[in-house]
C-alpha cells in the first residue's frame, strides 16, 4: 500500500475517532448530570491510564519492530508470538489492578459494576495491542473499519440513552459493547495475515532477537509514552477532582474533548508517517529525516493556526450551540488551551528524536514537562481554579515543544527549524485571543477579523524555498491524483 494510501485510510481513522467521540461526549454532558458525566470521564480515563502504567510499552515496540521487520518475515514472527504473549499478560494485569482502583475511590462493591469495569479495561488493552500490531503491519485500511464499527456502535447506543440517565452502569455498558465486535474483527484479520505469511514463507531458519535493544526501546517508550499521555491529554483530573469536585472534572473534560477534536486534526495522518519515517532513518541521512519532518511541521503548522483561531474567535457560539448553559465556561478555556495547539507541530521531530535517541530524549522531556504540569496544575488551580488547570496545560504543552525544538536544532542546526513561521503564527494568535476575550465583538466583526487572519496566514505561511505552503499541499494532492490515474 502506498505512503498516500496509508495516509487516506490513518485519516478517516482519525477523523471517525475523533468525530464520535466528540459526538458521545457533548451528547452525553446533555443527556447525563453533570455528576455522574464526571464520573465515567473520569473512570474512562483511568481506565487509559492504568494500561499505559502497565503495559511497559509493549504497543510501542510492537508498532517499531513490526514495521522494522517488515523485510525479515521469520524475525517479525518471532518477535509478534514472544511480545503478544508478554503484552497480553500485562492488559489482565492493568485491568485488575484498575478495576481495584474504582472500588476504593468509589465505595463500589456492586458485582455487575466491578464486572462491567474489569470487561470494559480489557477490552481497551486488546484493543491498543491489535491496534499497535495494525500500524507495525501498516495496515490502516483495517484500523479504519475497525475504528468505524466502534463509532458507530457506541453512537446508535448514546442516542438510544433517556435524558438524565442516573444509571452509570448503562455508560459502562454501552462503552463494551462498542468495542466488541471491532475486537473479534482485529482479532480474524491479525491471525489470518499472520497465518498467511507464515505458510508462505516458512522455513527452519534460525533467527536471534535483539531483546536487550528491544527491551531498551521498550522502557524508553513506555515511560515517554505514559508521561506524554498524561502531559497531552487529561493527567491534570486528579488535582482537578481534589481541589474543584467532580463537576468541574466533568466541565475541564468538555473542553479538553473540544480541543481534542482539534488535536486530531492536526495529528491527521501522522500515525501512518510514523512507520515510513522509521523506514526511512534506516535507508537515507538523518539529516533528510529531519528536512521531511520540518516539511510536515509547516503543513501542521497551517492547520493548526487556522484550527486555532476558528476555536478562539467562536468558541462563545460553539459551545452555546452544542452545550447546556452550565458548561458555557468551556469556551473560555477551550481558548487558552488553542493557543498551545501549534505545539504538536513538532510531533516528527519528536518521532526523528525518538529514533535519534531510543526514545531516551522523549522520556527525558516528557518527565520534566509532567512534573511541570502537576506543579503549576496544583499551584496555578489552588489559586485562579479551574482557569488556573487550562494556563498550567497551555505552559507545559508549550514547554516541551520548545524543549523539543532545541534539541532539533542542537543535532542538525538552526535551518531545520521554520522560526519565522512559529514566531509569526504565535503573534497572531495572542493578540486574536486578546481581542475576542477582552474586547467584546459582535459575530459580524469576528467573521471580518476571521476571515482576514486566514488570508494573512495563508499568504505568509511558506517553505524553505519561499513557496507558499498552502499551495504545496495543493499541489501535491493534484500530482498524487495525476498519478493515481
Amino acid at each position: 500500500m502506498s505512503l498516500f494510501k496509508q495516509n487516506v485510510w490513518a485519516i478517516g481513522a482519525a477523523v471517525i475517532t475523533a468525530g464520535s467521540r466528540f459526538f458521545v461526549t457533548t451528547l452525553l454532558a446533555s443527556k447525563v448530570g453533570q455528576s455522574s458525566f464526571g464520573v465515567f470521564v473520569y473512570t474512562q480515563w483511568s481506565i487509559e491510564i492504568f494500561y499505559l502504567v502497565f503495559s511497559f510499552g509493549t504497543s510501542g515496540a510492537i508498532s517499531r519492530y513490526v514495521a522494522e521487520y517488515q523485510n525479515n518475515f521469520h524475525l517479525q514472527n518471532k518477535f509478534i508470538i514472544a511480545w503478544t504473549k508478554y503484552a497480553l499478560m500485562l492488559v489482565c494485569i492493568s485491568a485488575i489492578t484498575n478495576t481495584a482502583y474504582y472500588i476504593i475511590l468509589n465505595n463500589d462493591t456492586k458485582i455487575v459494576t466491578i464486572a462491567l469495569i474489569f470487561i470494559w479495561a480489557l477490552e481497551v488493552g486488546a484493543s491498543s495491542l491489535m491496534n499497535a500490531i495494525n500500524i507495525g503491519f501498516q495496515k490502516f485500511d483495517l484500523i479504519f473499519k475497525v475504528n468505524l464499527i466502534n463509532s458507530v456502535l457506541m453512537v446508535a447506543g448514546v442516542l438510544m440513552l433517556n435524558d438524565r440517565t442516573s444509571d452509570i452502569n448503562i455508560l459502562f455498558f454501552l462503552m463494551i459493547f462498542s468495542l466488541i465486535f471491532g475486537l473479534i474483527l482485529n482479532f480474524i484479520k491479525i491471525y489470518n495475515y499472520i497465518n498467511i505469511k507464515n505458510n508462505k514463507l516458512y522455513t527452519e531458519e534460525v533467527v536471534h532477537l535483539n531483546y536487550r535493544k528491544i527491551w531498551k526501546y521498550s522502557i524508553n517508550i513506555w515511560i515517554s509514552t505514559l508521561i506524554a499521555s498524561l502531559l497531552w491529554s487529561r493527567g491534570e483530573l486528579p488535582i482537578i477532582k481534589n481541589i474543584l469536585g467532580v463537576n468541574a472534572v466533568a466541565e475541564y473534560s468538555i473542553a479538553l474533548s473540544l480541543f481534542a477534536g482539534l488535536q486530531q486534526a492536526v495529528m491527521l495522518g501522522i500515525s501512518a508517517l510514523s512507520p515510513h519515517i522509521s523506514k526511512m532513518w534506516g535507508e537515507r541521512s538523518d539529516y533528510d529525516v529531519v528536512i521531511f519532518a520540518r516539511e510536515i511541521m509547516n503543513i501542521q503548522l497551517l492547520i493548526s493556526s487556522m484550527l486555532s483561531l476558528f476555536a478562539i474567535i467562536y468558541s462563545e457560539q460553539v459551545v452555546s450551540l452544542i452545550l447546556p448553559k452550565i458548561y458555557e465556561n468551556t469556551s473560555f478555556l477551550l481558548s487558552i488551551f488553542c493557543l498551545s495547539l501549534l505545539a504538536l507541530s513538532t510531533s516528527c521531530y519528536s518521532q526523528v528524536l525518538q529514533l535519534k535517541t531510543d526514545a531516551t530524549f522523549n522520556r527525558n522531556s516528557t518527565v520534566i514537562s509532567l512534573v511541570l504540569l502537576y506543579f503549576l496544575s496544583y499551584t496555578l488551580t489552588t489559586t485562579f481554579g479551574i482557569t488556573g488547570s487550562a494556563i498550567a496545560r497551555f505552559i507545559a504543552m508549550v514547554f516541551i515543544a520548545v524543549v523539543t525544538m532545541f534539541h532539533i536544532v542542537k543535532y542538525w542546526g538552526i535551518s531545520t527549524i521554520p522560526i519565522f513561521n512559529i514566531l509569526f503564527i504565535t503573534i497572531i494568535l495572542s493578540l486574536t485571543f486578546f481581542v475576542i476575550n477582552y474586547i467584546k465583538i459582535d459575530i459580524i466583526q469576528k467573521s471580518i477579523l476571521f476571515l482576514t487572519l486566514i488570508f494573512i496566514l495563508i499568504y505568509n505561511i511558506k517553505d524553505i524555498n519561499g513557496n507558499k505552503v498552502l499551495f504545496i499541499i495543493i499541489n501535491k494532492f493534484k500530482k498524487i491524483k495525476y498519478e493515481n490515474h
